[in-house]
């Protein structure tokens, strides 16, 4: 069964997650929020909202098997009292059918994602990345006991992220894509250091603990809080599997460097400016909304002052290999490579080249 605005009513009632009363009563409102897959937000009334996930291309067994994984991650989660710290970080699990390869979470109340939060204000919070460094910490310092339960409950794959998997011949998996991995394989193949760089990183890969795996802004949402500070829910939890806590850290890292090169190359600023002098600018906004969220994930993790400036290092490469992806992303709807996307290959060159000055210069870490 297709869900469709139209016919999700029924379905909700079918499945005994709503009641007909409140449908007719009038608070009951559907917004369509699809993106690749079938999404809709359930507004209703005072009661709490709806999150609805269904995969749009069930001909293709991949988004089948991440969504099976997902909703395997938040059934167990919610289901087992020592993880009600890490219960605490996500939506509530409402629902799964695989009939229809449907899954329902809970609305985040009055919430909005990190990046649409940054781009209302026209800044970076120093709370912000605070709020994200200690809670990032907090599910990569998980007991051992609770990961092996974790991982043999929802079928963790244990897989690196593509990117870091490329054949050097062949281009695989990039190859499968003939628009976008064509693209991205030809602006990679005129900068060879930062193919070779990447393709180092693999080695680096450590299996030490859960992580989410496609950490970005739009998975960030901030929510109704307390009195100091806002609620932080992290949603989209597909490609959650053991594997190296770095690569979550150097995603947030990625994602103001994505934010700072797309800000730089936006159309209103086509008009003469000292290019040297904005880009410096821009930086000094973010960093220390930087240093919070570092400051706040070591803290959490307990590094010391070595052990942290080891990580630092291995963080910013892997944020090098995630600039690479998030120009993939980005390829999918544009036809064409742009400037920015181009900035983001070039700096991620210059980070693996040289990670120890780009922690200074570009994070001032």
């Amino acid at each position: 069964m297709y869900l469709t605005a139209t016919n999700l009513a029924s379905y909700l009632i079918g499945r005994g997650l709503i009641d007909a009363n409140s449908v007719v009563d009038g608070d009951f409102v559907i917004i369509e929020a699809g993106r690749r897959n079938r999404n809709f937000k359930v507004l209703r009334g005072k009661l709490p909202g709806l999150f609805v996930k269904q995969i749009s291309n069930t001909a293709s067994w991949e988004p089948i098997i991440t969504l099976q994984r997902e909703a395997a991650f938040y059934a167990a989660v919610s289901t087992r009292p020592h993880c009600s710290h890490l219960a605490n970080l996500m939506q509530d699990f409402i629902d799964y059918n695989p009939a229809n390869c449907s899954l329902i979470i809970g609305l985040v109340p009055n919430g909005e994602s990190l990046l649409e939060y940054h781009h209302q204000l026209g800044t970076y919070p120093e709370e912000a990345g605070e709020i994200v460094g200690r809670n990032l910490a907090t599910y990569h310092f998980l007991p051992r006991e609770v990961l092996t339960e974790l991982s043999s409950t929802c079928a963790f794959p244990w897989q690196i992220p593509w990117i870091l998997t490329l054949d050097p011949v062949s281009f695989f998996p990039l190859s499968q894509f003939p628009g976008s991995g064509s693209m991205l394989i030809a602006a990679l193949q005129q900068l060879p250091a930062l193919l070779q760089c990447l393709l180092a990183l693999r080695n680096e890969w450590q299996y030490e603990a859960l992580i989410h795996g496609d950490m970005k802004w739009d998975n960030l949402v901030l929510g109704e809080g307390g009195k100091h500070e806002p609620d932080l829910r992290i949603i989209d939890w597909e490609l959650v599997d053991i594997g190296d806590a770095a690569w979550d850290v150097g995603s947030v890292f990625a994602s103001y460097l994505v934010d700072w090169l797309l800000a730089l190359h936006a159309p209103a600023q086509r008009v003469p400016l000292d290019f040297g002098v904005e880009a410096r600018n821009r930086l000094v906004q973010m960093q220390p909304a930087l240093r919070k969220f570092w400051t706040a994930y070591t803290s959490m993790r307990g590094f010391g002052a070595a052990a942290a400036r080891q990580y630092l290092e291995k963080c910013v490469r892997f944020a090098a290999a995630r600039l690479v992806l998030a120009v993939f992303e980005f390829l999918y709807g544009s036809p064409q490579m742009t400037a920015a996307m181009l900035s983001m290959l070039q700096t991620s060159q210059n980070i693996l080249l040289n990670p120890t000055r780009a922690a200074s210069e570009l994070l001032d870490l």
